[in-house]
């Protein structure tokens, strides 16, 4: 295929999935590609707005998502040791906390002060800088409602895939479920730390793109 062809193949793609990590991306790419939906996905880097594309936005509760990330890091990183070299301090950061508990009760320091900034290459742990607000802090701030074709959230998953595709989806598996008890210290640094994945969520809301039962699950700060 010549050069000029792929380059008017590819105008012709007009969706891009928004594959925010740990949110069940994965099973929504494969079943899309089942059934020859054509789209661009949108993982792990910043989402550029473009007018003329339609968007969909996998997307999660913003604590369980942080809770997942970590689990499976830390299964893949120091259980398995399968990606123990893959990111700079990760392994060792991982070990130092443990659990997901630990971590989040030492976000802040006893005097309020961040503590740990999953921003900071120091304190990298894949999939916990590259939250919410990573894919749709600035994306939301120019998009527009009528762009927005389905959001597809992991606690509302097959609902969602059978109303905007017909797609039943047989099973969603968790690889890594783990049970995960978290402190209110645990709890209330979360929700402090996640302050700006969970305006992503009112933003999405005040859009009108969430269904009320995606809003209450998306927005939950009880745990």
């Amino acid at each position: 295929m010549r050069v000029i062809d792929r380059l008017k193949r590819k105008e012709k793609v007009d969706k891009v999935v928004i594959h925010i990590g740990k949110c069940g991306g994965s099973s929504v790419i494969e079943e899309l590609k089942k059934r020859d939906v054509k789209f661009f996905e949108k993982h792990v880097g910043e989402v550029t707005y473009r007018k003329k594309k339609k968007y969909i936005i996998v997307i999660r509760n913003p604590i369980s998502r942080f809770v997942s990330a970590f689990n499976w890091r830390y299964k893949l990183v120091v259980e398995d040791g399968t990606q123990k070299d893959l990111y700079q301090g990760e392994k060792e950061l991982l070990e130092k906390y443990s659990d997901i508990n630990s971590l989040a009760e030492a976000i802040y320091d006893e005097k309020g002060a961040l503590a740990l900034d999953f921003k900071k290459d120091k304190f990298y742990i894949h999939h916990l800088k590259e939250d919410i607000d990573f894919y749709l802090g600035d994306f939301l701030k120019k998009c527009k409602k009528e762009q927005i074709i389905a959001i597809l959230a992991t606690e509302t998953l097959s609902e969602d895939l059978k109303t905007h595709f017909n797609i039943t989806l047989k099973s969603h598996l968790k690889k890594n479920k783990k049970k995960t008890n978290l402190s209110n210290l645990a709890v209330n640094n979360l929700i402090q730390y996640l302050e700006k994945d969970y305006d992503c969520i009112e933003k999405l809301n005040s859009m009108d793109v969430l269904t009320e039962k995606q809003y209450e699950k998306l927005s939950n700060k009880v745990f």
